[in-house]
């Protein structure tokens, strides 16, 4: 396996920033409840409408990808 070490820092970020994300999405409903002041309500329904979202933005950005090459 070959490592480039030009791009060995932009991977590490990466793993930092998902490592972030991670970490903090339990505590995402409690921010949005008392710093937000949403309700339990609006909060089940945007954490039910992110699959849906991101399935959307994934077939959109592949397309993209694939009219470009």
């Amino acid at each position: 396996m070959i490592i480039i070490k030009s791009t060995l820092r932009l991977k590490f970020l990466y793993v930092l920033l998902l490592a972030a994300g991670c970490s903090s999405a339990p505590y995402m409903t409690i921010f949005m409840s008392r710093v937000l002041l949403i309700s339990t309500t609006e909060i089940g329904f945007l954490f039910s409408v992110v699959p849906f979202v991101e399935s959307l933005s994934a077939a959109f950005w592949t397309v993209g990808i694939c009219r470009q090459k």
